[in-house]
């Protein structure tokens, strides 16, 4: 296993662009939850220096009340 290891956020449709690569799964989690409410759509959480990338998790936007 590669010492290279991280978490990317991503929307589903962009394939090229720049990421933040966050450390743990905790805080790459944290802020897709705030991503995907204050952007209204679905975030994936897919791992870093992979390939294929595997997507970790998928966060829907929270329901406001």
């Amino acid at each position: 296993m590669s010492d290279w290891h991280g978490f990317i956020l991503t929307s589903g449709t962009s394939r090229n662009g720049t990421y933040r690569v966050y450390k743990t799964v905790d805080t790459a989690l944290h802020a897709a939850h705030n991503r995907a409410d204050s952007e209204h759509r679905t975030i994936q959480i897919r791992t870093a220096y992979e390939t294929p990338q595997k997507t970790i998790e998928t966060i829907r936007p929270r329901n406001r009340k």
